[in-house]
C-alpha cells in the first residue's frame, strides 16, 4: 500500500509471544548515506509516537500494552535501513 510519493507498506505480522505488531515499509527514492538515514530514523522516532497518541484507533493497541515496530528498507538494495519500537507507555 502507498503511504507517500516515498513511502510503501509492504506487510504487517504479529509476534504474540512478544506481543508486538511490525510494520514493514520500504522508502522509496531516498538519499541513503548513513547522515540522511540517521535524520530520517531521529524525525521518526520522534513523529510517530505523537502522531500514535491522537489516533484513536490505535487505543486497543495501548491498552492491551502491544509494541509497536516499524522497520524500513531501501527500495535500492532491499537493506533494511533501520527499526523503531515503540511501546505502549510511549504512545
Amino acid at each position: 500500500m502507498i503511504i507517500d510519493e516515498s513511502t510503501r507498506m509492504d506487510s504487517t505480522a504479529f509476534i504474540g509471544k512478544k506481543n508486538t505488531f511490525c510494520y514493514f515499509y520500504t522508502l522509496i527514492g531516498m538519499e541513503e548515506d548513513s547522515t540522511s538515514i540517521a535524520t530520517l530514523k531521529a524525525e521518526m522516532a520522534e513523529r510517530i509516537p505523537k502522531y500514535l497518541k491522537k489516533t484513536v484507533e490505535m487505543k486497543p493497541y495501548k491498552e492491551a500494552k502491544v509494541t509497536l515496530q516499524y522497520t524500513y528498507f531501501s527500495d535500492n538494495t532491499k537493506e533494511k535501513l533501520f527499526q523503531l519500537e515503540i511501546p505502549a507507555d510511549k504512545y
